[in-house]
């Protein structure tokens, strides 16, 4: 519980679900945590992430930092073992001391970290600083490791745009940051839940593509009365029927949209805008 806990905290839009998973848990129904847990569990400890943080983070670990590090968090040093559990049956490169000196560099560059994010907060993004002569350090207020959900959300893919197109940090116009804002607490799950027949699931299971972009989503029936939606970019969202065509998503990323299943195809609805997918043969 305390791992769903932290990575749910590591997106503003998860991290505005967990009062409302917390208060359904403390009455009985841990199924909305339950899915989280589900569809996270393993999902980080693939071998391109040992390679990176056995050799770069793990190996320089001193036992003598950890009591400190750890101390007043909800995990312990829980995170820090497990994670040497899991390099000692990985091979790491051997990597020297120089790789922990800081970064020195004239390029212009842009270093953006949110204010409150759990894993790399602002304070990492302020050292980097220090070695970067034309860098500029951007801190979302509110901000966490990610930020979907997030009022103004659009500010960060512009200002990447903007320092490539002008060519420095010196004119580089932060200002849209101040206008982000976190999503609120989620006070309830959407629309009530129907139950259709393992048929009926089964019938909506596919790809469906956006022809303009390419997007991709595979839809498969899973059980337990769920779709579970695969993205061509990544993700992995489950959705709950609210009726044969109309399914909502049940967690994390996935709530606030909603799927609407046509004989032709299926169109995504997020934040009032609707985007049409046709069903590959």
């Amino acid at each position: 519980m305390a791992q769903i806990l932290r990575y749910m905290l590591y997106n503003t839009l998860t991290a505005s679900q967990l009062p409302l998973y917390f208060h359904l848990a403390a009455q009985g129904d841990f199924r909305p945590l339950a899915e989280i847990a589900r569809m996270w569990s393993g999902g980080a400890a693939d071998g391109y992430y040992l390679a990176v943080t056995c050799a770069e983070d793990v190996a320089f670990i001193r036992e003598d930092e950890v009591a400190s590090a750890v101390a007043g968090t909800f995990l312990g040093d829980f995170r820090i073992r497990q994670q040497q559990a899991a390099c000692k049956a990985w091979p790491p490169a051997k990597l020297g001391p120089e790789i922990l000196a800081p970064t020195v560099s004239g390029a212009p560059t842009l270093i953006v970290s949110g204010e409150r994010d759990p894993a790399t907060p602002a304070s990492d993004g302020e050292r980097v600083l220090k070695g970067l002569r034309h860098g500029v350090h951007v801190v979302i207020p509110d901000g966490a490791h990610g930020n979907a959900g997030m009022k103004g959300q659009e500010c960060e893919e512009e200002l990447m745009l903007r320092l490539i197109e002008i060519g420095t940090t010196e004119k580089l116009d932060t200002s849209c940051v101040a206008k982000m804002e976190r999503p609120a607490f989620a006070l309830g799950l959407g629309e009530p839940e129907v139950t259709l027949a393992a048929a009926d699931l089964e019938r909506l299971a596919g790809t469906y593509r956006d022809e303009k972009s390419g997007w991709e989503v595979r839809v498969d029936a899973v059980g337990g009365n769920r779709l579970r939606v695969r993205t061509s970019d990544g993700e992995t969202m489950l959705y709950v029927p609210t009726s044969p065509t109309r399914f909502r998503g049940s967690y994390g990323f996935g709530v606030g949209i909603v799927l609407e299943f046509r004989p032709e195809g299926v169109t995504v609805v997020r934040e009032g805008e609707r985007q049409e997918l046709k069903r590959v043969p």
